[in-house]
């Protein structure tokens, strides 16, 4: 956010009696809304991976088209066009949902309503609120 950072050295004492109630599932679950929660990084990577992925697919799709159509006879009927529409049709989703989790995040920022700028010190306002009240 901005702020400056102040650390503070402490000694962390040992647990008196028992186990603590966090395991692996609690810290995974704790780690991931932190990422989330702080960051639209995620949703951005999901938009990049899913254009790359359909351009990729696309590109696979038009060498397979071009490789059957000049060697017909050498290519057995499979499910390679098949896999290769589920693949495409696969990637074109996870880009449509990176750009609705895009849109998610831009109306997240603006209800969080979190500052644009944090001022540590302001100059010379002084002389500009006197003439606001005076007005």
């Amino acid at each position: 956010m901005g702020y400056k950072v102040k650390l503070i050295q402490y000694e962390q004492r040992e647990r008196k009696s028992g186990r603590s109630s966090y395991n692996i599932w609690r810290y995974l679950t704790f780690a991931i809304n932190s990422m989330v929660v702080t960051s639209s990084a995620p949703l951005r990577m999901m938009t990049v991976l899913g254009i790359i992925m359909s351009a990729i697919s696309f590109l696979i799709g038009i060498i397979y088209l071009v490789l059957k159509l000049t060697s017909w006879h050498n290519f057995q009927a499979g499910t390679a066009p098949v896999l290769i529409g589920m693949f495409f049709l696969g990637s074109v989703q996870l880009l449509f949902m990176g750009i609705l989790g895009e849109y998610v995040s831009v109306i997240l920022r603006k209800v969080t309503k979190r500052p644009d700028v944090i001022l540590s010190d302001k100059l010379n306002f002084d002389d500009i609120q006197e003439k606001v009240s005076n007005l």
